[in-house]
């Protein structure tokens, strides 16, 4: 008995010796085999996955064919645009000028023979602003080829004489070219390089307010002077020369200067100069007294 138990012991023992255990192991989905697509009868050459056939295969709808229709006429639309020569400005209209020649501003604004895509009303404007008498400028354009310019120049108030340079000027001191003649300017003739450079482009606001306001007080005054030395000046009938500065208080110049004139005239004297450049300190030059002869 005990023979036969061990018997069966050991041949279970070889039977879980040669056991074999198996895993579970899951299946994994392999890709769809890649082929070259054809679509419509024409290879496309795109290797094709599951996952890109129902867009491959999709067919032209009646949308696309709207789009690429309206892609056309656009394109179409464009190329007559481009090659018109409707859109091309021929000349722009210029209106505003008095002095200044419309040749001058069309040279300015550049716009002939230019399409009207490329018209750039801002870029006219600064560059027409270039033009020495032209204080402002409006740039409008319309299709297809229209420009219109309209100029606001520069009102010259007097005439500036330098040496032989003359230009006009403005109520704001802007120098200019003269163009032209304007009835009743004033004109004052300064001494050759008295504000500095001959290519300044303004004069100080003090000397036009001061001699605009002096010739308004002696309309007889057509012509004033101007020296770095006593301002702007006239030539007094009486014989003698009058200086006032610069800047807007003549009229009380004006006042101290007559009472300065019956001043002498009350004692008999006969100046050569009367200033009155600062309020404060007015004075008067007498001529030399006459050589004694021997």
């Amino acid at each position: 008995m005990a023979d036969s138990a061990m018997v069966r012991k050991r041949s279970r023992r070889r039977q879980a010796r040669g056991q074999r255990f198996g895993l579970a192991v899951p299946r994994l989905a392999m890709p769809a085999v890649r082929q070259n697509t054809v679509f419509n009868g024409f290879s496309t050459g795109i290797k094709e996955t599951s996952r890109l056939k129902p867009f491959l295969h999709r067919r032209p709808t009646w949308a696309h064919a709207l789009s690429l229709l309206l892609l056309a006429l656009c394109l179409g639309f464009m190329g007559v645009i481009v090659q018109g020569d409707k859109y091309y400005v021929v000349s722009p209209e210029i209106s505003g000028t008095r002095f200044v020649p419309p040749e001058e501003i069309a040279s300015a604004a550049a716009v002939n023979g230019l399409h009207a895509f490329w018209v750039e009303p801002a870029q006219i404007e600064a560059a027409v602003r270039q033009v020495p008498n032209v204080a402002d400028v409006r740039v409008r354009a319309a299709w297809p080829n229209r420009v219109t310019i309209e100029v606001t120049e520069r009102e010259p108030v007097l005439l500036w004489m330098d040496g032989q340079t003359a230009q006009w000027a403005d109520a704001t001191g802007h120098l200019m070219p003269v163009r032209g003649q304007v009835e009743g300017l004033l004109t004052v003739v300064a001494e050759e390089g008295a504000i500095g450079a001959q290519t300044m482009e303004k004069l100080p606001e003090a000397l036009i307010a001061g001699a605009l306001a002096l010739h308004a007080l002696v309309p007889q005054a057509r012509e004033l002077r101007y020296a770095p030395s006593g301002g702007l000046a006239f030539e007094d009938a009486r014989g003698w020369t009058a200086y006032f500065g610069v800047g807007n208080d003549m009229a009380q110049k004006l006042v101290i200067y007559n009472a300065l004139v019956a001043s002498l005239e009350a004692r008999g004297l006969r100046p050569l100069a009367l200033v009155v450049e600062d309020v404060r300190h007015p004075y008067y030059r007498l001529p030399p007294p006459p050589t004694p002869t021997p």
